[in-house]
C-alpha cells in the first residue's frame, strides 16, 4: 500500500478486515421449539388468501401440494408473498429447492414500522453458491440510508456501515434438489441451519425489533419450489 494512500481508505480496510474475522467467530444461539404458531403444507389446489401477494411482480401457485413462485416478465423487482403472523423471535422451518431462479430471500417485515423501507427487518438471501443474515433495519434498508447507498459519493462511507449488518457463507446446491431450511430469530440473533446443519448466523440490533408482523418469499426471475412451512415460539438455551 502506498504511504500516500488516504487515511479514509485505510480504516475502510481494516474495518473490513475486522468485521470478516468477527464473522468467522460466529457462535449460533442454542435453541428448542416451542409452542407451534402456524404451519402450511400447501395440500390445495389454489395459495388463497392465508398468504399476501404483490400481483405485479409475481406469478404463485400450487402444483402438486408445492408452492411455485417465479418473477414476472419484465418486472422490476422479484415475486413477492408474505404470511401475516406477529411475533418477536422464532423458529420457522420449510423446504425449499431451486427450479431456475438464480436466488431468493426470506424475508421478515412489520409493515407499521416507519423508519424502514417497505418495512423490511430482516432476511436471509439464497443462492446456490452462498447465504448472506442480514439486519435491514439499521443497514441498507433503514430510510437514513436507502437512498444514499446507490449514491458514488455516499458508497464507500456506507460499506463499512453495512458490512456490520451481515454475514455470508459459502454453499453448493444443487438444482432440483430438495433442501430442507430452519431460520432462528432470537433477539438480536438470526442464525440459518440447511439440512440440520447450521450454515450462517449474525448478532445486530436490528434482529431484536420487538414487532414482526410478517414473514415469507421474494423470488428472483424463476422459478422456485417451497413446502412444508411451520413456525414455532422459540425456546433457548440455557
Amino acid at each position: 500500500m502506498s504511504l500516500k494512500t488516504p487515511i479514509a481508505v485505510i480504516v475502510l480496510i481494516l474495518s473490513w478486515v475486522i468485521i470478516q474475522a468477527g464473522a468467522s467467530d460466529y457462535t449460533p444461539v442454542s435453541f428448542s421449539r416451542g409452542k407451534r404458531i402456524l404451519s402450511d403444507d400447501f395440500s390445495r389446489p389454489e395459495v388463497g388468501d392465508t398468504w399476501a401477494i404483490i400481483d405485479k411482480y409475481s406469478l404463485f401457485s400450487i402444483d402438486g401440494g408445492v408452492l411455485m413462485g417465479a418473477q414476472k416478465p419484465d418486472s422490476p423487482h422479484g415475486a413477492v408473498i408474505r404470511i401475516q403472523h406477529a411475533f418477536k423471535d422464532a423458529v420457522i422451518d420449510f423446504d425449499f429447492r431451486f427450479d431456475g431462479s438464480p436466488s431468493w430471500n426470506f424475508v421478515v417485515d412489520d409493515m407499521n414500522c416507519k423508519d424502514v423501507h417497505a418495512g423490511h427487518i430482516c432476511r436471509l438471501q439464497v443462492s446456490p453458491s452462498s447465504i448472506k443474515v442480514q439486519d435491514d433495519k439499521t443497514g441498507v434498508m433503514n430510510n437514513r440510508y436507502f437512498d444514499l447507498r446507490a449514491d458514488p459519493k455516499h458508497q464507500e462511507r456506507l460499506k463499512p456501515l453495512f458490512a456490520e449488518k451481515m454475514n455470508t457463507a459459502a454453499l453448493n446446491l444443487q438444482t432440483g434438489k430438495w433442501y430442507h431450511m430452519t431460520v432462528v430469530i432470537a433477539g438480536d440473533r438470526m442464525d440459518a441451519y440447511i439440512d440440520g446443519k447450521f450454515v450462517v448466523g449474525w448478532k445486530s440490533e436490528g434482529f431484536d425489533h420487538p414487532t414482526k408482523t410478517q414473514f415469507g418469499f421474494t423470488v428472483i426471475k424463476e422459478g422456485m419450489a417451497f413446502d412444508n412451512l411451520m413456525a414455532h415460539m422459540l425456546e433457548t438455551g440455557s
